[in-house]
């Protein structure tokens, strides 16, 4: 299995929308995007399913009063609470040091296995 950097990205987006049936977990509206709750740039983390959380519109672009993108400390905190052992597990890893091509080889093989045990 090869791919590209889009292509993780497509299919880890895929993978986060499909686990919360589409759903926002901030508030229960459909939603639109994959947020990672620590950056892409966080290569140890940034195709870890863990990392990731369904948002609609609002609660991730900041076209409300709270979102992941406009007030981001307290997007955090609340995802810290409601969501503490995924917290714990991007708290461990997120002082793992990784080149994003070994991330990539990471995430390839966890596909690989999701797709051999099908």
């Amino acid at each position: 299995l090869y791919m590209t950097l889009d292509t993780a990205d497509q299919y880890w987006s895929s993978l986060v929308l499909t686990r919360d049936a589409y759903t926002c977990q901030h508030c229960g509206a459909r939603a639109v995007a994959a947020h990672h709750i620590e950056g892409r740039r966080k290569h140890s983390l940034r195709w870890r399913l863990e990392n990731g959380l369904s948002l609609c519109l609002d609660c991730h672009t900041g076209a409300s009063t709270f979102s992941a993108h406009l007030t981001p400390k307290d997007f955090k905190a609340w995802f810290a609470r409601t969501f503490s052992a995924r917290w714990m597990t991007i708290r461990a890893l997120k002082h793992v040091m990784m080149k994003e091509r070994e991330a990539l080889a990471e995430f390839q093989l966890m596909l690989q296995d999701e797709l051999d045990h099908r």
